[in-house]
């Protein structure tokens, strides 16, 4: 007998999996009241409608063929009490719906008005664009504006945010150089007059870089740690 994975825990993974897959974008997945198995899933901005629903369709046990609903043959493992569970996913369909931010919106007027020269509130039937090498079909003002804040605006946003990521994450696989003793001196600048607070004695000042010097700021560190110890 099959075993089925009722939708708000369907909901709750699909959620995490959206959030691990696009990082920085704010996520709402509800479930639909009534005893519908129906997903939705709301955000603002972010990637294309398209990437999203190529994740949420995996979550999907049920579509529709145009006649009737049909199994999908999705299964999820999702964990329950703490037990590891798999099963096919309760879920009717996932509808998605994407937000254009009000300073996208901004951003697409702008760039609409630079192309045209004209004011959007006055203008009428525009002919084709041509914005950022891109082709914007011929349309009304509000409908140009809504496809250059959808696929201008917010593709280059996307993609701007994707290469940060990227980048910080290539900073943070390189490897650091030692963190530098904030109380040791590079050696072109001379011997630090004290240690960690301790006065360095004249002739290991004038040795700093010897054996001799380095046996003496261990046996200084290893005092104060004592003292340290000592007081707690």
């Amino acid at each position: 007998m099959s075993k089925y994975i009722a939708t708000p825990h369907v909901a709750t993974a699909l959620k995490d999996r959206l959030t691990r897959e696009f990082p920085g974008v704010r996520f709402r997945v509800t479930t639909a009241t009534g005893g519908n198995s129906v997903i939705r899933v709301n955000y603002e901005d972010g990637p294309a409608a398209s990437a999203v629903r190529r994740i949420t369709s995996e979550y999907e046990g049920l579509c529709w063929n145009g006649v009737q609903h049909e199994a999908t043959g999705s299964t999820l493992t999702v964990t329950l009490d703490h037990e590891e569970v798999t099963g096919e996913p309760l879920c009717a369909g996932v509808d998605i719906q994407r937000f254009i931010s009000l300073s996208a919106i901004q951003e697409a007027r702008h760039l609409w008005t630079e192309a045209t020269g004209e004011d959007y509130d006055e203008a009428g039937f525009t002919d084709p664009l041509a914005i950022k090498g891109r082709d914007v079909p011929a349309g009304y003002p509000t409908r140009q504006i809504a496809f250059i804040a959808r696929e201008i605006v917010l593709v280059d946003r996307w993609q701007t945010s994707l290469r940060a990521r990227r980048e910080d994450a290539k900073a943070a696989d390189s490897p650091q150089p030692p963190a530098a003793d904030k109380d040791l001196v590079p050696a072109e600048q001379g011997a630090p007059q004290a240690y960690r607070g301790v006065p360095v004695p004249e002739h290991l000042a004038a040795a700093w870089d010897t054996a001799s010097a380095s046996i003496w700021r261990d046996g200084v560190d290893a005092a104060l740690t004592y003292a340290a110890l000592a007081k707690s």
